[in-house]
């Protein structure tokens, strides 16, 4: 959680913590021992999940991905 924090902090971007238990697969990781923390690094972007217009702009998208290489390079290093 402290990598993510800083990572997140580090752009900028405010957060918080939701429980979406019918969200992700992380229950069955969690169900074996692994401790698991979900998270979606699209921000700025209206929650339309699953929604009958569900979308994400390219910007935000792509924005995304580098928030989950700055994430994935700290916590491997």
């Amino acid at each position: 959680y402290a990598v993510l924090d800083r990572v997140l902090r580090g752009r900028d971007l405010d957060y918080s913590i939701e429980c979406f238990p019918g969200g992700t697969d992380s229950r069955f990781l969690r169900k074996v021992g692994v401790p698991v923390i979900s998270m979606t690094p699209i921000v700025r972007t209206p929650p339309l999940m699953h929604d009958h217009d569900e979308r994400v702009s390219v910007r935000e998208f792509l924005a995304g991905i580098d928030i989950y290489e700055e994430l994935i390079k700290k916590l491997v290093l």
